[in-house]
């Protein structure tokens, strides 16, 4: 499933692997049609449209700048929509989030995509943040207990419940034509 700007976009099994072939030097590409094929991936899921060239095409990889925008515009986007999907399953109202706990590996920039985030989801002004970078796959774990060892020292100092938003947005596909690179 490929996401652009709001559309989402599904490439079949058969257009992936022919995208694989046409779009980059096949001794690069090699080895992640080796891993698709041998762990029967069949989509892979991206911000940028197969059509145009998932950054594959160019002549060097894209720099942190042009990484930062990205992520900045697609996973803020996509953070925003999943914890809107979030909180109306929860019932709870935005107001009532006291904390936010976010990870990323996939962007480095300053300020923090946690901000933009409770920006566009129009969180309370004195919401205390937390952003957990670098920590690899096991973010989401770290963020879950950093969220439980909140919950229970503002809990316990406030004298009230502590509602804390947790969320994690990595875009992988940013540093595949990196990757591919070195490989």
């Amino acid at each position: 499933m490929s996401r652009i700007r709001g559309k989402l976009q599904s490439p079949s099994p058969k257009s992936t692997k022919r995208y694989d072939k046409e779009s980059y030097p096949y001794y690069r590409i090699k080895k992640l049609l080796e891993i698709s094929r041998t762990t029967g991936i069949d989509t892979r899921s991206t911000i940028r449209s197969f059509e145009s060239g998932l950054g594959f095409n160019r002549a060097a990889p894209q720099g942190v700048s042009e990484q930062d925008s990205l992520f900045r515009k697609a996973g803020v986007e996509l953070t925003v929509q999943a914890c809107k999907k979030a909180l109306k399953e929860w019932g709870g109202v935005f107001s009532d989030i006291t904390h936010t706990v976010a990870v990323t590996c996939t962007n480095t920039g300053n300020p923090g995509y946690d901000l933009l985030v409770a920006q566009k989801l129009k969180l309370r002004s004195d919401l205390d943040r937390t952003l957990l970078h670098g920590v690899g796959c096991a973010g989401g774990l770290a963020a879950l207990r950093a969220a439980a060892q909140i919950a229970s020292g503002a809990t316990l100092l406030r004298g009230r419940p502590s509602r804390i938003l947790v969320y994690a947005c990595e875009l992988c596909s940013l540093y595949a034509r990196s990757d591919l690179e070195v490989a």
